[in-house]
């Protein structure tokens, strides 16, 4: 879904900035008709479901895998395409991490599904790292959810755009989120108000031929976030 501007969870009144499509957190296998009810009766259409997000003590485990595997046959039962989640691991646990994600590709692309990995630390939280953890998984499956604002975060003097340009070609997801710039400095202001060149950040994944969707995370003052993205021609 093309250029698609959209929220990660919310209610009814996204409705009131021209919002109504969301990323969810994938229901139980159980829950998806009430979950499809619920954004119904909201207005909402979800865009992308959020998966499991591991950590070092519970990535590449059987019940990491049965969470995913029921996160993209949630998605199927919804419609949707694109599963998106975290990764926590230290070097070493790279080429163990890497072969899971291999076979979690699998188990995606046999859904129609893919899978987007949020730039977290340790594995994808800049270009050098990302680059090194999709060439190793190796599965076109498997793609990068570039969050803006975690960059600067988690990288010491690193830039959103100068980074992005070196991997936009694995990014299947964006999560929009402004910062202030500074290394590990909790501060992630109104969209539009820190340090994130969004312009920029659009830019450099239009020329790739990125399709989104574009997701707000803490979007700070709502109005004033969506006012100032589609001024920049961020979503429909």
């Amino acid at each position: 879904m093309a250029n698609v501007l959209a929220n990660i969870g919310g209610g009814a009144e996204l409705l009131e900035h021209g919002i109504r499509y969301v990323q969810v957190g994938a229901p139980e296998p159980d829950k998806v008709e009430e979950l499809q009810a619920d954004l119904k009766a909201k207005g909402l259409q979800a865009i992308g479901l959020t998966a499991l997000y591991l950590e070092e003590d519970t990535v590449a485990t059987e019940a990491a895998s049965q969470a995913w595997v029921n996160a993209f046959d949630a998605a199927v039962k919804m419609g949707i395409d694109l599963a998106l989640s975290s990764i926590k691991a230290d070097e070493e646990m790279r080429p163990k991490v890497c072969d899971w994600l291999k076979t979690m590709g699998d188990e995606a692309a046999q859904r129609g599904i893919t899978v987007a990995l949020e730039t977290h630390p340790s594995l994808v939280h800049n270009a050098e790292v990302a680059l090194k953890t999709m060439d190793a998984t190796d599965h076109p499956n498997v793609r990068i959810n570039y969050d803006t604002g975690n960059i600067s975060f988690y990288t010491d003097g690193a830039d959103a755009v100068t980074e992005l340009k070196k991997i936009a070609q694995y990014v299947v997801s964006a999560h929009l989120k402004d910062h202030s710039g500074n290394f590990d400095e909790w501060d992630f202001p109104t969209l539009g108000t820190g340090a994130v060149d969004f312009a920029g950040v659009k830019g450099v994944l239009e020329d790739v031929g990125f399709q989104g969707p574009w997701i707000m995370q803490a979007p700070g003052d709502m109005k004033q976030a969506v006012a100032h993205l589609r001024s920049l021609g961020f979503g429909q």
